[in-house]
């Protein structure tokens, strides 16, 4: 990776996690992506709510006396719309988040993939199979927040400014910290499963509400 877009992706990063939408916004344009919403959802792996929530309000708009099926039928036009809509600039568009975000799936969720010798189903290795160990945003935050210290290019001042920022950060990954304990202690009573069982619901409620239907096949 270059060290524009390794700055730039860690930068993302870190702004998600402070719900630093101006930044997230400059970021993703850049990279000719538009609706930084759902390509926050997308990055996290998980339902970003720090956002102004404008995809899904004008997902959810005119649907007002309509059946069940009439809205989930809409709402998948406009979810469609949105998402061919989300990439405004392909030449802008860096191929590298193709591979990184493939591999930050493989070490989320459980990805199921047809074996063909003998059509059987084999798991990739990954944190909610093993029922999430590790508190893997914090884990990805964290260090893409010292990646923007340790970046070689900084200027002494801007090193000392994302040093400070770095410091403050590691306070603000506390409210990580406490849900990923929350849902542990929820997986050892026998009351959920792990913080990545957690997300998956989240991330399968947000989408119901935008009329789509999330599932492992």
């Amino acid at each position: 990776m270059s060290p524009e877009f390794r700055h730039k992706y860690a930068l993302l990063w870190k702004s998600l996690m402070t719900f630093d939408n101006e930044t997230i916004r400059e970021v993703v344009t850049s990279w000719g992506v538009g609706n930084p919403d759902v390509f926050a959802s997308a990055t996290l792996l998980r339902p970003y709510s720090g956002g102004d929530k404008s995809v899904s309000d004008s997902i959810r708009q005119g649907l007002e006396g309509k059946t069940e099926s009439e809205r989930a039928y809409e709402m998948q036009q406009k979810m469609r719309k949105g998402i061919k809509q989300m990439l405004t600039d392909q030449d802008k568009f860096p191929r590298e988040l193709l591979f990184i975000g493939r591999n930050l799936r493989i070490v989320q969720g459980t990805d199921w993939t047809p074996c063909k010798q003998d059509q059987t189903n084999v798991v990739q290795g990954n944190n909610q199979y093993m029922g999430s160990p590790v508190n893997r945003i914090k884990l990805t935050g964290l260090w893409a927040s010292r990646a923007l210290v340790d970046d070689p290019h900084l200027t002494f001042t801007e090193r000392v400014k994302f040093l400070g920022g770095h410091v403050v950060f590691r306070t603000v990954l506390l409210g990580s910290d406490f849900y990923f304990w929350y849902s542990k202690v929820r997986q050892w009573l026998g009351l959920g499963g792990g913080m990545e069982d957690e997300i998956e619901s989240q991330m399968k409620k947000m989408a119901h509400g935008m009329g789509i239907k999330l599932n492992h096949s």
